[in-house]
């Protein structure tokens, strides 16, 4: 009879052991946010993005390639051909100029996250290489979220395709650039033990956006004083206590920013400049949370306490000038 109950005693703390251990084994899938991407192409200067895949094989293999490896990841993505489209329709671009046109895309897309994909081939006695630079950044900021540089090695007898194909599949680090990758095994064409670029890449860009889901979306915040102004920001503010103008501002950013997250970097009579403000992700509707959405709360503020402002974005930062 003991020596039943002691092996079933045994039977049921193993069974819990296994059920506690499995239980500790993180889910990856839990509280993980898949950004929505556009990947578009790497434009130089005097090129038309609405043109540009028309002309460069290479580069459209290049994007397809980039886009498939989010899509196989379970993002969502957004076609940047059918974007393109969407807004020549529309009418969507003010001016025409590259900047003009890429900002139309991107907010039209709707996308979190876009990625820039820029290719080049070339060919030398020793051998034909293909490198592929993706780069990603947040849409609403332009800030960087990463950069790789994939980079195929040398081969001989090897169209650009092959090449880009194995540029992205072989590992970014690892293996010295005079060693010869083989291209006849099946992807990832090396039995290194680091991932893929392209994976190499993906897996850095989720890290980062997985931080910035967390504690918020980094901007600049610079406050001016006009030179028409009568006040400064040591001025006292009748519509807040009689507070100063500086710690009114701060207030308010106690209280919106995400998660009370913000630094001031320095603080003047003129001027309010603050290096990081976290502002959220989405809005309470799953949209995008937009800098200008941001700087309208803000300047309503300070106009109802008799702060008149201007504001202006660029560069992933807002700018506030006092005018009275």
């Amino acid at each position: 009879m003991k020596k039943h109950l002691r092996i079933t005693l045994l039977c049921l703390i193993a069974a819990l052991s296994a059920r506690i251990a499995f239980a500790q084994i993180p889910d990856p899938k839990i509280n993980t946010v898949l950004p929505k991407i556009m990947v578009i192409p790497f434009v130089k200067e005097g090129e038309d993005m609405r043109t540009i895949l028309d002309k460069d094989f290479n580069k459209r293999m290049a994007i397809a390639k980039v886009k498939n490896g989010f899509d196989s990841r379970g993002y969502t993505t957004k076609d940047f051909g059918a974007t393109l489209k969407l807004a020549i329709d529309n009418k969507a671009f003010i001016t025409g100029t590259q900047s003009d046109v890429k900002s139309a895309i991107i907010e039209l897309s709707g996308a979190d996250i876009y990625v820039e994909v820029d290719v080049h081939a070339e060919a030398s006695p020793s051998g034909n290489s293909a490198k592929v630079l993706i780069s990603a950044y947040d849409a609403a900021t332009a800030s960087a979220y990463a950069t790789v540089n994939c980079d195929s090695r040398e081969h001989y007898n090897t169209d650009n395709a092959r090449l880009i194909d194995v540029a992205l599949s072989v590992p970014m680090t690892g293996v010295r650039k005079e060693e010869r990758v083989s291209i006849t095994a099946p992807a990832p064409y090396t039995t290194n033990d680091a991932p893929p670029c392209l994976d190499q890449f993906l897996n850095i860009l989720q890290a980062k956006f997985d931080e910035i889901a967390t504690k918020g979306r980094p901007i600049n915040l610079d406050f001016s004083i006009d030179a028409a102004a009568a006040r400064t920001f040591d001025s006292k503010i009748a519509g807040a206590n009689n507070k100063q103008l500086s710690d009114v501002i701060d207030d308010w950013l106690a209280e919106n920013a995400y998660k009370n997250n913000y630094h001031m970097q320095g603080t003047s009579p003129s001027r309010l400049f603050y290096d990081e403000v976290r502002i959220p992700l989405y809005d309470p509707n799953g949209r995008n949370y937009n800098l200008n959405t941001f700087a309208r709360k803000l300047s309503d503020f300070l106009n109802s306490k008799g702060v008149t402002t201007k504001r202006a974005i660029k560069n992933g930062g807002i700018f506030i000038t006092v005018q009275n």
